[in-house]
């Protein structure tokens, strides 16, 4: 039986982790690309090659700092192609892991780098979410102006992103609207799937 796999992407700030919540609601499974790259972070080899990229001030308990790592990468995009180089070869190698692991879908991947990593064909389909309110959403979880420019050079892309398989959803408005785009995506997406297994 094929499972149902979705991605989920659109620059930071654009409501994927809100999207993704109204799925898991309904009995979706989610993986967020971000907090596997996090986990990367504590491992032994991966901390080696940040401590001789970026040197201890990235460091604190021996652990990286996710706020001093972030400063550092999200307001320059040669370091943050350093970090990519680093992290993305065993991110997407533990992407696809755990994609396989979970037996039944629908699944949903939270991964603003999808465009980025050329990972589309993975998912049967992949919604792009944009927001015009995206810096207003970061400035909101305290997200400091400096690295909100910074993602926006980095990400400028990510709004353009298309292809046969690309859903756009505009997220505009309230919270109470998104997840009336959510449910109305969900059960599309079942008839579509429905149809596509016969």
């Amino acid at each position: 039986m094929k499972k149902l796999v979705i991605g989920i992407t659109g620059r930071a700030g654009s409501g994927k982790s809100q999207f993704c919540s109204f799925l898991k609601e309904k009995g979706w499974k989610i993986i967020e690309a971000d907090r596997i790259g996090w986990e990367l972070l504590r491992k032994d080899e991966i901390k080696t090659e940040i401590l001789k990229a970026f040197g201890n001030r990235v460091f604190e308990n021996n652990e990286v700092s996710r706020p001093e790592l972030g400063s550092l990468v999200f307001t320059s995009v040669d370091k943050l192609k350093t970090l990519n180089r680093i992290v993305h070869p065993t991110l997407l190698k533990e992407l696809k892991k755990r994609i396989e692991q979970i037996q039944d879908g629908p699944i949903a991947v939270d991964a603003a780098l999808i465009p980025e990593w050329g990972i589309g064909d993975w998912f049967f389909r992949v919604v792009l979410l944009r927001s015009n309110r995206w810096r207003e959403n970061l400035r909101k979880r305290g997200i400091p102006d400096e690295i909100i420019n910074g993602l926006e050079k980095i990400q400028k892309n990510i709004d353009n992103y298309n292809g046969e398989n690309v859903i756009v959803i505009e997220n505009n408005g309230s919270v109470e609207e998104l997840k009336k785009r959510a449910e109305e995506f969900i059960e599309g997406i079942n008839e579509v799937w429905i149809s596509h297994l016969h």
